[in-house]
């Protein structure tokens, strides 16, 4: 083979593996910015606000999931692509769900704004933000706030998983030894936020606090606690952070 020919061949091979080198990882990174859980409001056919969720994950390369909605619907995600900032998601034909349902949009960090059609060709407004989902949340958590007393307070708490239900168990954190066994109820937790109360002996008072907590990231959360000091009838409300530690 002529060196020349031979080189260029060298040249035109090695230029092919380096661009699709390129996109393969390009792919890779835009796959990842899509995956995870989304969720946006729609309207139903009587006017009703309705929550509806979009839950990604990544299989083979492919992206594969869910949609989900306050009206108690399911249905798996037929498609979900995304060329550079541009999204298109579509949910599979059922027999509970024959439209052709497509979400289209441009993705911008944790948010995607776009359009939506949902039962006739006409598009509607779809903004959708990323939140972090009960199954990312599990785990150990410690919050640090401080009480109008200027003391700082680092109690912690495990969330896990019980029947498809989220569970908390409270640990005493730095500063804590003077708090009686908690009693814990009305855990809830709807995309990406957490609310529950306490009630436990302080000082030998009865003291009611009520949590809600936004998952930020999966290592990230803040959020305020309301108190009430029942007996002497003391409340007030502070504002909190905290993160992971297990």
């Amino acid at each position: 083979m002529n060196p020349l020919i031979k080189q260029v061949a060298i040249t035109c091979v090695a230029a092919f593996v380096l661009t699709a080198g390129v996109a393969q990882a390009q792919t890779s990174k835009t796959t990842s910015e899509l995956k995870g859980s989304w969720k946006f409001d729609r309207e139903s056919l009587d006017g009703k606000k309705v929550k509806c969720e979009i839950r990604l994950k990544e299989v083979d390369g492919k992206l594969v999931g869910e949609y989900s909605d306050s009206e108690k619907f399911k249905q798996k995600i037929g498609s979900a692509v995304i060329k550079g900032e541009q999204v298109e998601i579509k949910i599979a034909p059922s027999d509970k769900w024959t439209a052709k349902t497509v979400f289209k949009g441009k993705i911008n960090g944790d948010k995607i704004s776009g359009t939506a059609n949902y039962y006739s060709s006409d598009a509607d407004k779809w903004n959708a933000t990323r939140f972090i989902s009960l199954q990312e949340a599990v785990g150990t958590w410690q919050m640090v706030f401080t009480t109008p007393d200027g003391t700082e307070r680092k109690p912690e708490f495990v969330l896990s998983i019980k029947d498809g239900k989220p569970q908390i168990e409270m640990e005493p954190g730095e500063g804590d030894d003077d708090s009686g066994e908690p009693k814990i109820k009305n855990v809830k937790y709807k995309q990406g936020l957490l609310v529950f109360d306490v009630t436990l002996d302080f000082q030998q008072q009865e003291l009611g606090l009520e949590y809600e907590l936004e998952f930020l990231t999966t290592d990230t959360i803040e959020g305020s606690m309301f108190f009430e000091l029942k007996g002497i009838g003391q409340e007030g409300e502070v504002d909190l952070e905290g993160e992971r530690i297990k």
